[in-house]
């Protein structure tokens, strides 16, 4: 994802910086965790202007795996190559944004009969548009190996990959730069950069006054009495804590059986994500798991409900739901790309109260105190695969199914506890949650949408339907050198977005078509004509957990993964996803356009005949590509008049 503010244009830079840091990792191996130093190098410009792109130029990642973890790699591995992802957090003053560095290319190194390994990742990352919000501080995220191993002999055979996953240990300073932002409000007067591996960590400033979060944070850690229900974690485990504090709007609805309706739910959650996370391999599988555990708080509000009491007689009631301490909440799911679904569940128990209830019109006084006798287990599932999806800081569906206990303290005057248990009390009541996005005010939220966000879950577009337009010049190159050129005289691209509103995240669209127009090779391939499709079309158009920018109105999303076959008469190759590709696309609504600044992170060439020219790297646009003339109004949690 690229950060807010999205217009893009050529970074004006003013010299040049090099970072040069080094960090240690805690790393899952086969032979278990294992820790790891890791060397990020790159150079980043001295300066840029507001509302421009930072390049990085001469990226590597250098990773050193300990004797161990190389005797562990393989019996009869005698070389090693594969890619790299690292993730980067860029914070541009009060705003948070992140970038995904990946296909890094490792190079066939050789397995050494004893000792450590080295295995230096080096390639082209996309480039980072920011916009006015102060300086860019660059830092050091999860990192990800996959690696191949080579066995001994010709004939033996291939072993499957190796994907490991690696955590910067915790109280390290992992910043790799700070680029500064000339002419921005925030760069009138600077706090001091901390150089590479100084010590100084990236400022964090907190949100401004009216931005925090509405209500109490969850206090005192886990609730103790649900710490049973988490998933078992096996010893050979990656364990970090990173708990950052956010809020997000909550809507639903839960049945009451013997009324044979649903009372509404509404209101805010106070949650704390990442409490623990823990990586490790699945025992019956070996795929390697993530298991994030979380806390939280619901401040829900007082809503009115009405029901036809015996079938026939209208019952309005105020019922006030009371969480009892914190919710603990558990999301286990793969920790690379995978069909396997991310489930979450979550446990903790509230208190039910019912008052200013109403019988056919006439008061029926039942008291201050009138609610359950005991409280209310409240467990709930959300699945990544379900309608709508549920991520805990990307929000969802959860459902559950809850058992009304007997009410006590009810009446004045007369006992009334019979005749609300016997109205109301119960097994098996359904109940659906819809959580929005959460947002972290107190780091300048880390998502683009409104925090807090609005009431309704979902993205509202309008006009909506298709949409063609043609770009101008395209020029696709190879990774770092550039030696190595396809230019295209234009593009065209057709889709269509949904039109309506509560539109899921992850289907606002779709992509049906990308025609690239008069290209050709450079002198590396001999000027030959080429030929450029894009494959795997249809492809989704997906918020990818950006979204809005509440100042401008640019929607920020991705392309499903995509594929490029590049032909000419003598050369063919292909440009395919490592892992997962998303290409990021900005739509502006002042300017009724799409920008798309690159192929898709975790891009690589695959050459399919022996006289094409050897990319140097992922490939990447020399410049995005603007398609003019897509007027859409898109917004979050909104509808249209």
């Amino acid at each position: 994802m690229v950060l807010a503010g999205l217009i893009p244009g050529a970074a004006a830079a003013v010299g040049s910086q090099r970072a040069d840091v080094s960090l240690r990792y805690a790393c899952q191996f086969p032979s278990g965790a294992e820790q790891v130093a890791v060397r990020v190098q790159g150079t980043f410009p001295g300066s840029v202007e507001p509302r421009s792109q930072i390049r990085v130029q001469g990226v590597s990642v250098t990773t050193t795996l300990p004797e161990k973890a190389v005797a562990g790699l393989g019996e009869g591995a005698t070389s090693v190559e594969g890619v790299a992802g690292l993730d980067v957090l860029v914070t541009e003053g009060r705003r948070p944004g992140s970038a995904t560095w990946q296909g890094l290319t490792i190079p066939g190194t050789k397995v050494p009969g004893q000792g450590s390994l080295s295995l230096e990742a080096a390639g082209a990352v996309p480039p980072a548009t920011i916009g006015t919000e102060g300086d860019a501080v660059f830092s050091a995220g999860a990192l990800s190996l996959r690696l191949t191993l080579k066995g001994a002999g010709d004939g033996a055979a291939a072993p499957a990959p190796l994907t490991v996953a690696c955590t910067p240990n915790l109280g390290q300073d992992s910043t790799l730069v700070t680029v500064p932002v000339t002419g921005s409000p925030d760069a009138a007067d600077p706090a001091p950069s901390a150089s590479p591996g100084s010590g100084g960590a990236p400022s964090r400033t907190r949100a401004a006054p009216g931005e925090e979060c509405p209500d109490p944070m969850p206090e005192g850690g886990y609730n103790e009495k649900f710490v049973h229900l988490f998933p078992p974690v096996p010893p050979d485990h990656v364990h970090v804590s990173d708990p950052i504090a956010g809020c997000a709007f909550l809507s639903g609805k839960s049945n009451v059986n013997k009324l044979k309706g649903a009372s509404p739910i509404a209101g805010r959650a106070s949650v704390i994500v990442g409490q623990d996370l823990y990586n490790y391999p699945d025992p019956p599988t070996g795929e390697q798991l993530t298991q994030a555990r979380h806390i939280a708080v619901a401040h829900l509000d007082t809503l009115e409900s009405t029901f036809l009491t015996f079938g026939f007689m209208p019952t309005t009631a105020k019922m006030e739901i009371t969480q009892i301490g914190n919710m603990n909440l558990a999301s286990v799911g793969p920790a690379t790309v995978s069909t396997r679904p991310t489930i979450t569940n979550t446990w903790a128990e509230a208190t039910i109260r019912v008052h200013d209830v109403r019988v056919n019109g006439s008061p029926m006084d039942v008291g201050p105190n009138c609610r359950t006798e005991k409280p209310v287990y409240l467990p709930l599932t959300g699945r990544s695969d379900s309608d709508p999806p549920y991520d805990v800081a990307q929000g969802g569906r959860l459902v559950g199914s809850i058992d009304i206990p007997g009410f006590s303290g009810c009446g004045v005057g007369e006992d009334l506890d019979r005749l609300l248990t016997a109205s109301i009390s119960g097994k098996g009541n359904y109940i659906q949650l819809t959580q929005g996005p959460v947002c972290f005010p107190a780091l300048g939220s880390t998502r683009i949408n409104p925090c807090p966000p609005t009431p309704g879950y979902g993205y509202s577009i309008k006009p909506g339907g298709e949409w063609t337009a043609t770009s101008g010049p395209v020029s696709i190159q190879a990774g770092r050198t550039g030696n190595a050129v396809v230019q295209c005289s234009s593009t065209t691209i057709r889709g269509r977005f949904e039109s309506g509103t509560l539109i899921r995240p992850d289907a606002m669209g779709e992509v049906t078509g990308v025609t690239f127009r008069g290209c050709e090779g450079n002198a590396t391939f001999g000027g030959e004509d080429f030929t450029v499709e894009v494959g795997r079309l249809p492809a989704k158009i997906t918020d990818n957990r950006a979204g809005i920018d509440p100042a401008t109105g640019d929607f920020t999303g991705a392309f499903a993964d995509w594929s490029f076959q590049v032909s000419s008469a003598s050369c063919s190759f292909e440009i395919s996803a490592s892992n997962q590709a998303l290409p990021a696309f900005t739509h502006s609504r002042s300017k009724n356009e799409i920008s798309v600044p690159g192929l898709g992170s975790g891009m690589q060439v695959r050459n399919k005949s022996a006289t094409c020219a050897r990319f140097a790297g992922p490939p990447q646009f020399v410049e995005p590509i603007v398609y003019p003339g897509i007027q859409q109004d898109i917004r979050y949690g909104q509808t249209f008049e």
